[in-house]
């Protein structure tokens, strides 16, 4: 089982100076096999029904991400040079 980090999430940008209380954001220890490798794993997940759509915006630390998306496509992404925004 996965244990998760406590330490606060960096890079994330808030709307207006507030989290968004319906965007999560967790991280997890890696397993010991892939922790000399893998700092930490990330999910970011959300529900929007209702309400308006949100831009989003991260500035992102210099690294590879290595992303599994909704549709279960992976691929590999960064190092990141700008902010990142995306319309959720």
């Amino acid at each position: 089982m996965a244990v998760r980090k406590t330490e606060p999430v960096r890079g994330v940008l808030e709307v207006g100076g507030q989290k968004s209380a319906r965007i999560h954001h967790e991280r997890f220890f890696p397993s010991a096999d892939l922790a000399p490798f893998v700092e930490h794993l990330w999910t970011v997940r959300w529900d929007l029904t209702g309400g308006p759509p949100q831009l989003v915006s991260t500035l992102p630390h210099p690294v590879v991400h290595f992303v599994v998306d909704s549709e279960r496509e992976a691929y590999i992404a960064g190092p990141a040079r700008a902010r990142f925004q995306r319309e959720l």
